[in-house]
C-alpha cells in the first residue's frame, strides 16, 4: 500500500506544498494495508503538528499539520512515524509499540545513550512546564518519531528535505533558555539508523 491510498488531504495547497514527504516516504518503504487517515491544517501556534488515533484497537483519527509549522514536510514525517508506531510496529494495537514492545529494546539502549545532556538540563530545571516538555522529548515513542524523520531523510537522498533537517537541528529548541538539540549529529545517529533498518525491515517495510 502506498501513502497516499492512506492518506485523505481536501485541501489541493496543503496536498501541493506536502508532496515531497509523501514522495519521499513513498521512495523509501511501504506499508501493509492501513486504515484511511485524514491529513488536516490548523492555525495552532502551540504545536508543529500532531496524530490523533483512539485505541484497542488502533484507529488513526487524524494527522494535524500547523499552518505555521516551520518545516511541514518534516512534521507530516514525524507524524507517519507516530502512526507507524500505533499502528504496524505494534503487535497488540493498543498503544505505542515503542513504549513496550521489546522490538525497540536495541533502540532505547541507542537513545539513551544519547541523552545525556536533556537529562542533564532536567536536574537543573524548575518550572513544571519545563520538566513536563522534556519528560515528553524523552519517551520513546517521540524518539521514534524523530528517528524515523531522520532515517527517512537520509534514506530517501532528498536534497531539500535533507537541508531543513539540517536546519531544524541547528536551531533545535530552547528550554529555561538553554538550547536542546532534538536530532542527532549524522556520526552519532549511524548506529540508531542501522537499528530502524533492521526494524523497518523486521516489519516487512522495505
Amino acid at each position: 500500500m502506498r501513502l497516499r491510498e492512506i492518506l485523505t488531504i481536501e485541501d489541493t495547497d496543503l496536498i501541493e506544498s506536502l508532496r515531497p514527504a509523501i514522495e519521499a516516504v513513498e521512495s523509501v518503504h511501504k506499508f501493509p494495508k492501513l486504515p484511511i487517515c485524514p491529513v488536516i491544517q490548523t492555525r495552532r501556534r502551540t504545536e508543529q503538528g500532531a496524530y490523533y488515533f483512539r485505541g484497542r484497537p488502533n484507529t488513526p483519527i487524524r494527522i494535524e499539520i500547523s499552518k505555521f509549522a516551520q518545516y511541514p514536510n518534516l512534521t507530516l514525517i514525524h507524524e507517519i512515524g507516530h502512526l507507524l508506531d500505533t499502528l504496524v510496529l505494534n503487535p497488540l494495537k493498543a498503544d505505542y509499540g515503542s513504549e513496550y514492545d521489546f522490538t525497540f529494546d536495541q533502540l532505547i539502549t541507542e537513545w539513551n545513550r544519547t541523552l545525556s545532556p536533556m537529562r542533564r538540563l532536567l536536574r537543573s530545571v524548575r518550572l513544571p512546564a519545563d520538566r513536563t516538555l522534556l519528560h515528553s522529548l524523552m519517551r520513546p515513542r517521540e524518539l521514534w518519531a524523530r528517528s524515523y524523520t531522520q532515517w527517512l531523510v537520509r534514506r530517501s537522498g532528498n536534497s531539500q528535505l535533507a537541508e531543513q533537517l539540517d536546519a531544524a537541528r541547528e536551531a533545535g529548541t530552547y528550554i529555561a533558555n538553554r538550547k536542546v538539540l532534538l536530532q542527532w549529529e549524522d556520526p552519532e545517529f549511524k548506529s540508531i539508523m542501522t537499528l530502524v533498518d533492521e526494524l523497518m525491515n523486521g516489519a516487512n517495510l522495505l
